[in-house]
């Protein structure tokens, strides 16, 4: 029982990740930007990556904490975003290792009402 215990403490440590991110993508052949949409099972994630100038690209991923990682194709290139969390913004590196990205959720809000 304490295993188990356990386990459902790490899922809601895990920040919450579902919803619409908008995405800045810093590589050497240019910057890009888009939007990523990501849907949360506990610490599994999934979703599409639209960056502009490409097709839209399936993320598979996971989240550990304040750690991700999402994994993704574009053009026959299989890259890996890993970086971290905070709120509602995230950014790292790539792997293999020549880009950066940053990433800032997309607020939803009624017109004439604030957002969050």
């Amino acid at each position: 029982m304490p295993a188990l215990l356990a386990t459902a403490g790490l899922a809601a440590d895990a920040p919450k990740m579902t919803g619409k991110w908008q995405i800045a993508l810093e590589t050497p052949h240019g910057s890009r930007v888009g939007v990523l949409t990501v849907q949360q099972e506990g610490e599994k994630l999934s979703g599409a990556c639209e960056l502009e100038k490409h097709d839209p690209a399936t993320m598979t991923g996971g989240i550990q904490g304040g750690k991700v990682s999402m994994k993704m194709e574009l053009h026959g290139n299989a890259f890996t975003l890993v970086g971290t969390v905070e709120g509602d913004s995230m950014s790292g590196t790539t792997e293999p290792p020549g880009a950066t990205w940053k990433a800032t959720r997309k607020q939803v809000g009624l017109p004439g009402f604030p957002s969050r």
